[in-house]
């Protein structure tokens, strides 16, 4: 395998962040694939870290959800050119994205359900109903070629 094939797998983390509030055009599967692995990756080490370091009742989820946000600023962005790219307007994306970041702070803020809570199980399935919804948006194939949203970003 040649260096060159791999270059631009290098590149998408940096070119994802550089589009953060851009949401026109389109982004493959894999630069959002690569922005999610990488990322989910970067904060499971430094939670893991954190957790391993810091009290437990030091408010240290304050910090959590500060990390969380900004490395989900890119991701908004990212879903919704993912979206043109398959044929879509970007904004088949955001019900799913907003309703998952709020049950994610629902769940911090409401932390551990020791027992039935007739508030945060509502949350619980609407978060994982937006992830499937954001899963099958991620996963539509897109059209060969140019569409109305702009050129193949597998081609350029």
């Amino acid at each position: 395998m040649t260096d060159r094939k791999w270059a631009p797998l290098r590149l998408m983390p940096s070119r994802t962040i550089s589009r953060t509030f851009e949401f026109s055009g389109r982004s493959s599967r894999t630069e959002l694939f690569v922005y999610l692995v990488l990322t989910s990756l970067f904060l499971w080490l430094l939670f893991w870290a954190f957790d391993w370091l810091l009290p437990q009742d030091s408010g240290v989820w304050l910090l959590y959800l500060a990390i969380d946000a900004v490395v989900s600023l890119p991701l908004v962005s990212l879903l919704f050119r993912r979206a043109q790219d398959a044929g879509f307007s970007g904004w088949l994306s955001l019900p799913g994205v907003l309703l998952w970041i709020v049950s994610i702070y629902d769940g911090l803020i409401n932390r551990p359900m020791t027992s039935w809570d007739a508030w945060g199980m509502p949350w619980t399935l609407i978060g994982l109903a937006s992830i499937i919804w954001v899963v099958i948006l991620s996963l539509l194939p897109p059209p060969l070629g140019e569409n109305r949203f702009g050129p193949d970003p597998r081609l350029a």
